[in-house]
């Protein structure tokens, strides 16, 4: 499980100047602990599970051909700060214990040793928001909570008045409420323990899903009814096309029944007058047209 802890990244300056390498005084288990934890943060911003959910990364992953972030940029990123305030501390933990990405030669930019997973439509219907929660929350116990529903695949919590992710802003538009307080937004690996978790939450904790389908039976707008039909449009026959009047003829008609009956009703009596010899339309119209 991928987790991002209190607040997620942020778009920060990168440092103009170096401060020279960190001396930690203490254990290579120290060290390696370091290394370890640098690497596990970067390896999480460029991983599956957040690379396409962070389009401020994103942008820069693009707009390089060969995929190359600078390193000074990820070591600007907040929960990478918190580590080292040394880019070249980072640089150094990529080169040694890094095996999902890679530096370049001269040392200065990193990228994902695998391509850019292609966009999973399905994450949304997966994920659920649980609010509200304590302000002291950790990433541990709400996992500790919801993975008794299914294995979580990604975790992130948002705190009151910082950076919320692209995917829970429409959510916090519906529910405003959930703005002012400590929430979670949890996705699971499967729609089946998004749904428990929903119909397990409690009075004091709000579990809604972060994509909203209304019901079948919905009578609100036709176009939503008619986007939800679509997909199935395939398997089902054509609709019958149907009189535009009623018929109330009793007794089992055709169709071409119900077609002759009808033009049999819109068309009156004709009255036919004999026609002269010369072929016009009878006597009285022959006298109509001779001269006086």
């Amino acid at each position: 499980m991928n987790t991002v802890d209190e607040e997620p990244w942020e778009e920060d300056d990168c440092p103009d100047k170096d401060s020279g390498l960190e001396s930690l005084n203490g254990s290579s288990e120290e060290e390696d602990e370091l290394t370890h934890r640098i690497v596990a943060q970067v390896e999480f911003y460029f991983s599956d599970e957040n690379i396409l959910r962070d389009s401020f990364l994103l942008k820069h992953v693009r707009r390089n051909r060969e995929g190359y972030v600078s390193l000074k940029l990820m070591a600007s990123f907040r929960k990478v700060k918190s580590l080292t305030k040394n880019w070249e501390l980072v640089r150094e933990a990529l080169r040694t214990a890094s095996t999902r990405l890679e530096v370049n030669a001269e040392g200065t930019k990193v990228r994902r040793r695998e391509p850019l997973p292609e966009h999973d439509e399905t994450a949304p219907s997966r994920t659920v928001v649980a609010f509200p929660l304590v302000d002291r929350v950790t990433v541990e116990a709400v996992a500790e909570m919801f993975s008794r529903c299914g294995p979580i695949s990604l975790l992130r919590l948002l705190r009151p008045g910082g950076p919320v992710p692209p995917c829970a802003k429409r959510f916090l538009q519906r529910h405003p409420e959930a703005s002012g307080c400590s929430a979670a937004v949890v996705e699971f690996e499967n729609h089946e323990a998004a749904s428990l978790a929903v119909r397990q939450a409690s009075p004091l904790l709000r579990v809604l899903p972060l994509a909203v389908s209304a019901p079948h039976g919905d009578a609100g707008d036709g176009r939503a009814k008619h986007a939800r039909r679509a997909p199935g449009a395939a398997t089902c026959s054509p609709p019958q096309l149907a009189p535009r009047h009623k018929c109330h003829s009793q007794g089992d008609v055709s169709a071409s029944g119900l077609w002759v009956k009808k033009r049999s009703d819109c068309v009156g009596p004709v009255l036919r007058q004999p026609r002269g010899p010369d072929g016009t339309r009878g006597f009285h119209d022959r006298a109509c047209l001779a001269p006086s």
